[in-house]
């Protein structure tokens, strides 16, 4: 990963540039939880899941744009299984999604599941972060 930083105001990241190719183990946060968009890398091994869940209403107090948070998960390399939930919570639709593939989740909730040895996928959603926002169902 490179951060490209202001000469003007040291310090100050202006450009993230990451090579698809690097190892990526983990969580890699590419922006600061201040910043009205949150960038992450993600590494998800096979059978690793994250729980089904929906995310809550954001205060207006610091939040930027959406009511809630909204994402976006795009599969850099490997495979993963998504679940996508209604509203009420009752599951709608089921998928594999492979290198390339994007899922944007404006509402409802949803879960993935890693499927193949070295999946990674890049997320990405409207900050700032205020903590944990969603309810696990």
């Amino acid at each position: 990963m490179n951060k490209i930083l202001s000469q003007a105001e040291p310090g100050r990241v202006l450009h993230v540039i990451l090579d698809a190719a690097a190892s990526i183990e983990g969580r890699i946060d590419l922006s600061t939880p201040n910043e009205p968009l949150q960038v992450s890398t993600i590494a998800i091994a096979p059978g690793k899941k994250v729980n089904p869940h929906i995310h809550n209403p954001r205060s207006q107090e610091g939040a930027t744009g959406a009511p809630i948070t909204q994402e976006c998960w795009i599969v850099l390399r490997g495979k993963i299984e998504v679940s996508l939930f209604d509203l009420d919570r009752k599951p709608l639709h089921q998928q594999s999604l492979t290198q390339g593939s994007m899922l944007v989740t404006f509402y409802g909730g949803h879960s993935l599941e890693g499927a193949a040895e070295g999946a990674v996928i890049v997320e990405c959603k409207n900050g700032p972060y205020l903590g944990r926002d969603y309810t696990v169902f």
